[in-house]
């Protein structure tokens, strides 16, 4: 029996449809046409299998094959899969043709990219042809309507992106200021395409990740793990760090598809995390500085996670912010003695807030309610 004719029989039984109800929702949904994977599974597997056999030929033939006819196919391959790309964005071709069109251009772009490189001996860092590849393939992957192909597209785009950061030759005496500039700088990207691609499969993709290393940075900045102080990193080699920050605000101020309690929470999030780069880079003692950041930090995302009906993340940034509570004091202890009394304390803050909490849950979230509308 299926898991949905066991629901069906459940919610008759319990008087919450009648069972003339459940039979009619049952045979519309054996009604439904069904998707043949093992034909799919076998057509696809003839057609690995077919060309492989002329990547076969084609390998053994290599050098015999002069750079002007090599260009010329792989030129004429990309602009013949792209206009069969827009034919079937337009027409009613199925979604599985249209997301397979769109795979094999975007893995035979990095094929072309290897081509040429190896035709004229260019060479290159690796970050480089990841960015430039994404660049080449981001119209093409804006129109897929499979979740795997923009976030393998995202994946790349970021890790490229990631990798560049980390390389940028002003910024390699300090751990901190690479990973805030690849914060932020993904953050301005993600708002900026926001823009162009909004209600794409590869919007949420980019805005999924970047979201997750934003939590992720203001957790892990909050402990100071970063901090130590340079003194060749000055103004001048982390200026692009608080102009991207700047950026990244404008840009939210003037999206109207941001809720306005998105855009207030989100300000101080950037404001924290500028905060806490500056004194991981400059000040990388004041860890209790930080981690009170990081609690104010924790409070803001569970406001925008509230806001966005994300009830497990909205729980998840009160249990971080109570790990914080318990650092401050773990922290701040010095002996045996007064470890014990700060985690008793700490212990008997978060249960007295979570009490709170509980006893006034209602009332908070209908102001939050109202807050977010």
């Amino acid at each position: 029996m299926s898991r949905l004719n066991k629901k069906l029989e459940s919610w008759a039984s319990q008087g919450l449809i009648t069972q003339v109800q459940a039979n009619s929702i049952a045979a519309y949904e054996d009604s439904l046409p069904r998707t043949n994977w093992t034909m799919i599974g076998v057509s696809l597997l003839a057609i690995g299998t077919v060309c492989l056999g002329i990547i076969s030929l084609i390998a053994y033939n290599w050098h015999l094959i002069s750079d002007a006819i090599k260009l010329t196919a792989g030129f004429s391959i990309l602009f013949v899969t792209a206009g069969f790309i827009v034919r079937s964005s337009t027409k009613n071709y199925s979604k599985l043709v249209h997301d397979g069109l769109v795979a094999f251009f975007i893995l035979f772009c990095f094929a072309m990219i290897g081509l040429i490189a190896q035709i004229y001996n260019l060479k290159g860092d690796d970050y480089k042809t990841g960015l430039l590849w994404s660049a080449m393939t981001l119209l093409v992957v804006s129109s897929a309507s499979h979740f795997l192909i923009p976030y393998f597209w995202t994946s790349i785009f970021m890790l490229s992106l990631a990798v560049g950061c980390w390389q940028w030759p002003p910024l390699k005496e300090s751990l901190d200021s690479r990973f805030s500039l690849f914060l932020f700088l993904s953050g301005f990207l993600a708002v900026v395409l926001r823009s162009f691609f909004r209600g794409a499969l590869l919007q949420k993709s980019i805005e999924g990740v970047v979201l997750f290393l934003f939590v992720f940075a203001s957790f892990i900045m909050s402990y100071g793990v970063f901090g130590e102080y340079n003194a060749t990193i000055t103004l001048a080699k982390i200026w692009p760090h608080f102009l991207l920050v700047a950026l990244i605000a404008f840009t939210m101020h003037f999206e109207p598809s941001i809720k306005r309690s998105h855009k207030t929470m989100g300000l101080l999030i950037l404001s924290i995390l500028a905060f806490n780069t500056w004194l991981e880079i400059y000040s990388p003692g004041m860890r209790t500085l930080q981690a009170v950041m990081g609690i104010i930090c924790f409070v803001a995302w569970a406001i925008i996670f509230f806001a966005a009906d994300q009830r497990k993340l909205y729980h998840l940034m009160f249990v971080l912010t109570a790990i914080k509570i318990f650092e401050i004091f773990v922290r701040e202890a010095n002996s045996l003695i007064s470890a014990g009394v700060g985690l008793i304390s700490a212990g008997a803050i978060v249960m007295l807030t979570a009490y709170a909490w509980n006893s006034k849950k209602d009332i908070l979230e209908r102001r939050l309610q109202e807050y977010i509308k």
